[in-house]
């Protein structure tokens, strides 16, 4: 009788003394290929082969039973130098201090049915505490196990998908600019800008030029079209505030682009880390290297440019709680625009603290409070709001404290407050008078000529009236003294 084949089960150690020679030479291989690595000052080999994901693998307890599913496959022969190629829990731990929790993590193996979390016992034995050696990672095992670290994931830099998402649910998506603002408004504000700077990221040139304004005519418009395929801009093509506008935002992106790649060379250069093998994110290793080779290390107008700049971004007095939304289109999703001391408390006023942001700001608005105290009394003279800002914030040229980026102050160069709201008010007002004036001139000189018609009828009426007179006299049907007592009366 022929008897059934039964499953061999593999004792411990039997795998080793049943390696093959081909087993044998890749392990040979393997184990150099590590010596080499080693001595290059670089992680273990599995951390270079699989940089963006980390498997770690079950450990069993002594009286844990495995299943069936989670046995090795029969052709299985494990090496003596597999574990050059694993990335065990027990092998990652070693960058952990031993005084922090162990995280958890997903087991990503090919046989297993489904994931499961593990999670790591914190205390340790005195046994495996001794033989535990804490490695401290070189700045060159930084760079080569960085991909896989256990770091928090962190929203990135905007890519334009939520832009995207809408535009296929609703169509282009509506922005206004009004020419008071100068800065776009309503709901889809936020997301105008941020789109701007996906396109000036992914088209515009590091290369050759250092502002918006050097970029070539030709592409500046094939950017700014991008964002046409996207969103509808209510009169970009008849006002020229709106086109300024568009412009000065593109401006802005690209400049906050460039500062931030040279934030991010200067921190690498401040951790002792080679900048030329960590590139910013999304910039190619051509354009990283002229940017290091070019400008930041060689280029004088920008190192004095640049210092200039550090030192007006420290003497800022506060920051503000807006987060990336402007003031003009955070003020227009309000349903009625708040007065402007109102709104500067609520834009420098932490929730998450339920304090100012500053102490000068709490200064500041209490100086504000008294001055519209003051305005608001009958025989005082009335201040725009614009005004207060000029006389508690201070002056600015080009630019209005308070309203952010787009609002400009009105001209001040007279004493005269021809600068406030009022002003403005009228000179609308004063429009609309000159426009129903001249409606009325029109009408008057349409007047005057059906007046003109009717004194011409008039008068061919009389000619007409004359020569009727003549004919009856030569007739003798009228006598010249009816004649002219008919005359007389028409006289």
């Amino acid at each position: 009788m022929k008897k059934s084949k039964s499953r061999v089960y593999l004792r411990p150690g039997q795998a080793a003394r049943m390696t093959s020679a081909y087993e044998k030479q890749r392990n040979e291989n393997i184990a150099s290929n590590q010596t080499k690595l080693d001595a290059l000052g670089l992680l273990r080999a599995s951390n270079l082969l699989t940089p963006f994901e980390k498997v770690t693998q079950t450990s069993f307890g002594k009286n844990s039973k495995r299943n069936v599913s989670e046995r090795d496959g029969n052709e299985y022969r494990p090496g003596q130098c597999d574990d050059l190629l694993s990335s065990s829990s027990s092998d990652d731990d070693n960058n952990v201090p031993s005084n922090q929790p162990k995280e958890k993590v997903v087991y990503n193996g090919p046989i297993r049915k489904s994931s499961r979390l593990v999670s790591t016992p914190e205390d340790t034995t005195a046994e495996g505490s001794n033989n535990l050696q804490m490695h401290v990672p070189s700045p060159m095992e930084s760079l080569a196990s960085g991909s896989g670290s256990s770091k928090k994931n962190i929203r990135g830099k905007m890519c334009g998908k939520a832009v995207e998402k809408m535009v296929q649910k609703t169509g282009k998506l509506q922005v206004s600019i009004p020419a008071r603002e100068r800065t776009p408004v309503g709901d889809n504000a936020t997301a105008l800008a941020n789109q701007i700077g996906v396109e000036v990221r992914a088209a515009a040139p590091l290369q050759d030029v250092m502002y918006w304004d050097d970029i070539d005519d030709t592409l500046k418009k094939s950017i700014i079209q991008r964002v046409w395929d996207k969103f509808e801009i209510k009169n970009y093509d008849e006002d020229e505030v709106v086109r300024q506008t568009i412009t000065k935002i593109c401006q802005l992106r690209y400049k906050d682009w460039r500062s931030r790649m040279h934030a991010h060379y200067k921190k690498l250069l401040k951790d002792d880390i080679n900048p030329r093998n960590n590139s910013y994110k999304g910039v190619s290793q051509e354009d990283w290297e002229y940017m290091i080779d070019r400008v930041w290390t060689t280029n004088a107008k920008f190192k004095k440019r640049s210092e200039q700049n550090v030192v007006a971004r420290s003497s800022l007095p506060w920051n503000h709680s807006c987060g990336s939304k402007s003031f003009a289109a955070t003020m227009s999703t309000k349903a009625e625009i708040p007065h402007f001391v109102d709104f500067f408390k609520e834009s420098h006023w932490s929730k998450k603290k339920d304090d100012w942001l500053d102490h000068k700001c709490m200064e500041k608005h209490g100086e504000l409070e008294n001055l519209r105290t003051m305005c608001s009394q009958p025989d005082a003279i009335p201040m725009s709001q614009e005004e207060m800002s000029v006389a508690v914030l201070g002056k600015k040229s080009g630019y209005l404290r308070g309203y952010g980026v787009g609002r400009k102050p009105c001209n001040t160069n007279t004493t005269s407050r021809d600068n406030g709201e009022e002003v403005i008010i009228l000179r609308e007002e004063l429009s609309s008078l000159k426009e129903l004036n001249d409606t009325q001139q029109q009408q008057l000189e349409a007047q005057n000529e059906q007046l003109a018609i009717q004194q011409q009828q008039i008068k061919t009426q009389n000619q007409k009236l004359e020569k009727f007179q003549e004919v009856l006299l030569r007739c003798g049907l009228l006598s010249s003294d009816e004649c002219g007592e008919e005359s007389t009366e028409g006289d």
